[in-house]
């Protein structure tokens, strides 16, 4: 599963808040933020499945940042 988040504006997002939900039917096995292997964000169960919080700070101008989850059934 992936996503991808653009900052199509000419300033920077000094601040910003992705919350994901991931099915508890799944296990995740990594977690890629633009290509790279990263820690995991904070978790929340949630009644629909496990929440991850991000909070993310200094997206630059005409940048996108890519999420990527590995998950096993």
């Amino acid at each position: 599963m992936n996503h991808t988040i653009h900052n199509n504006g000419n300033d920077p997002i000094e601040e910003a808040v992705v919350n994901d939900i991931i099915p508890y039917n799944f296990e995740i096995t990594q977690i890629e933020l633009n290509g790279e292997p990263t820690n995991e964000p904070d978790r929340h169960l949630q009644q629909d499945g496990l929440q991850l919080h991000w909070h993310l700070l200094n997206l630059k101008a005409k940048r996108e940042l890519e999420f990527k989850y590995h998950l096993r059934p």
